[in-house]
This record gives structure tokens, sequence and C-alpha cells, in this order.
């Protein structure tokens, strides 16, 4: 039977979970195995985006009460039952008995098609954001911007080096496409006591890292992932530099550097309370102490302890205690990794496969071949 079925949600115990059936004879599977609420259904009549209430059944055995949903893109059903381990087991046991492959989520789908793609990058998503960016390339985003490409060739309405321009454009988003998948590091860093673990927490939303009046509170890297405008990312809390350090500072020290040489986006944090040095000699001497050409946006943090201070537009300006100017940091660290006026509706390539065809499409002289390649994007014949 050309069947295939896998657990889409948490292997872990939930209130729901999801097993989805795709294939030519899942609703022939369906029909032995599903009992509608109303007896007399038809279950090849179900309609898409509908959803029905009934019991999965083994023989004469009830397994559980579930919520059947139907996709109106091709065979492929979604099962919604009570979460609890045993229950999913049974489950998937069940269906293996009707000859369905039981599969994991990243094998379900085994075209090359952007919408499997989509249904394999999704788990990855870490925020609502990535989400909507993911889900959005099929129909729309990449797909539609591929079909309509395809229609305007066909009617000679393009170019080719007009394609090859919007080609360029499109393989440019990769780099943002990754950071949805795989979030960059951003890291804090600066003087020891400048607040970067208060400044942490306050970007987390919650009290992850030990923040303490006294010097050195911090002494080895912490990481979390933050949600910092819908860009995933993980935030690095490093222990600070000193003038004079022992032994264990010295370790802290050369493990943040480690962090810092991979940062995506270093964040500098200066004390802005800091009576024993002016603000434009504390920035100079950490400046010295990061890796070259490394980018770096600098923060003066606890403003809320020095009210009149004379700001410069260089620098963002706020207080990690009280939330003062937090909406304007987050929009600059999301502006800093690529995302200003980012919208989840835009067409992203998130694949090598992906990556790879409209690549080859730059080089390609006859409309024929580029047509060709395009088809193959969608998985048109």
């Amino acid at each position: 039977m050309s069947c295939r079925a896998a657990l889409l949600t948490a292997a872990a115990p939930g209130g729901i979970a999801t097993i989805q059936v795709t294939g030519a004879e899942s609703l022939a599977v369906l029909e032995k195995i599903f009992q509608p609420q109303d007896k007399q259904g038809d279950i090849r009549a179900i309609p898409p985006h509908r959803l029905w209430l009934g019991k999965i059944r083994d023989d004469a055995e009830t397994l559980d009460q579930v919520i059947v949903a139907i996709h109106p893109q091709g065979p492929q059903i979604d099962i919604n039952c009570h979460g609890g381990r045993r229950v999913v087991q049974r489950l998937l046991l069940l269906l293996q008995r009707q000859g369905v492959e039981i599969t994991t989520w990243d094998k379900l789908t085994v075209g090359c098609s952007i919408a499997d793609e989509v249904m394999q990058k999704l788990p990855l998503a870490r925020t609502p954001l990535a989400v909507l960016a993911i889900a959005g390339q099929y129909p729309g985003g990449l797909n539609h911007c591929v079909c309509s490409t395809l229609q305007s060739l066909n009617k000679s309405q393009i170019n080719l080096d007009k394609l090859r321009d919007e080609i360029a454009g499109l393989l440019d988003t990769c780099r943002l496409a990754q950071k949805l998948l795989y979030p960059p590091s951003v890291v804090l860093t600066g003087p020891v006591n400048a607040g970067k673990s208060t400044l942490a927490n306050t970007l987390i939303g919650s009290s992850q890292s030990l923040a303490a009046e006294f010097p050195g509170t911090t002494r080895d890297w912490t990481t979390q992932p933050a949600d910092i405008n819908g860009v995933p990312v993980n935030l690095i809390d490093t222990a600070g530099g000193r003038e004079s350090m022992d032994d264990l500072d010295r370790l802290a020290w050369a493990a943040a550097q480690k962090q810092l040489q991979q940062a995506d986006l270093i964040i500098l944090i200066i004390d802005a309370t800091d009576p024993a040095r002016e603000i434009t000699r504390q920035i100079e001497q950490q400046l010295s102490l990061l890796p070259a050409k490394s980018p770096v946006l600098i923060v003066i943090n606890k403003i809320d302890l020095k009210p009149a201070l004379s700001q410069k537009s260089d620098y963002i300006y706020v207080s990690g205690l009280t939330g003062m100017n937090l909406p304007l940091l987050r929009d600059t660290i999301s502006d800093r990794l690529g995302f200003v006026d980012f919208t989840p509706d835009k067409p992203l390539v998130f694949t090598k496969r992906q990556y790879d065809l409209l690549e080859g499409i730059k080089s390609e002289q006859e409309i024929a071949l580029v047509v060709s390649k395009l088809k193959k994007l969608v998985n048109l014949k």
C-alpha cells in the first residue's frame, strides 16, 4: 500500500498529538479504522477544511476519540488524537497493520516540490514570524513567484537579463531564510558590572542569567533562545573583562573570546554610571579587546540612573532594569541581522535544492532550459 505516516508533534506526552497519513490510499486506510460520530457519514465525501469528530477503532475496540482533517491538496490526512505515548503508539501500530509505512516527520514527503520542503522545514521554526515565513512559501512566496515567472516566460513578457536580476535577488534571501531556521548568535560583552545579565534577562523575558550589583557575578558564558521582533536568536551573556583578573577570570574571559569570534552580532554594553571612566574611554578600551572587523552594536546601559546624560546618535541608550528604549534596541538588533522592513510573505530561498536550481538558471542562455529548471523547482511536469 502506497501510504506513509508520521507523528508530527513532539514525542513527549502532550495534550494533543497529530499523526499525518499521506499517499494515494490514505482515504482507504481511514475508512477501515475511523468511525465518524455521524455513523452515516461518507468519509470520502468529507470536504476539505472540515474537521470530523469520531473514533479510531481496532476491530471492536475503540482506541481513542479523534478529530480528522483532510487536506485540500492531495491525499493527506491529519489524525489529531490524545497525546499520551501509549495512545500514539497504538495508533501507529494500527496504521502499520493496515500496510502503512511508519516514518519520521522529515521523511514523510518523498517529492521535491516547495510544498514538501515547507513541510520539512516547519519544525525548525522557533518563532511565529519564522513559521509564517516558511509556511508562506507555498502556495504563495517562492512558489507563487516562480509560477508567475513561468507564465510571463510562456507569454514572452520577460527577457533573460531581467530574469537574472530577479534570480540574484532571490538568491540573496537565502541568508535571511537560514537565520530563521538556525538562529544567529548575538553576544553581550562589556566591562564587569555594566548590566549585561540584567539586559539579557530583559531581552529574553525571564530571569535566566544571575544578576547582582557586585562585579564578577557572571564567570562563564550562558546562552538562551530569544525572540527579537520575531527573529530567533541565541542570546549569549559573557563574563566581563577587567584590568586585573585572577586565574578564574582569565579562563572565563578566554571562553568569552571564543563566543565573540563566532558571533553574528556583538552588543557592547557600557555602564553610563561608571564614575572612574568616561563613556568614550570605556568604548575605546573595550573595542580593542574584540575580534577585528566584528559587527558591533554599542549600547549605553543604566541611563535611568543618569537621566541628564548627553546622548550621541551612534549609540543606543537603554536601561536593562526598567526596559527604557528596549523597543529601539530590538528594532536595531533585527535590522543589523538583515531583517529591515522584513515581511513573512516575501519569497525566500530555504533549501540547497532551491538555491542550486536558481543559481543554475543565471548561466542558462536558452529560455527552454530556464523553463525546465523553474518547473523542476516547483515540481511541475
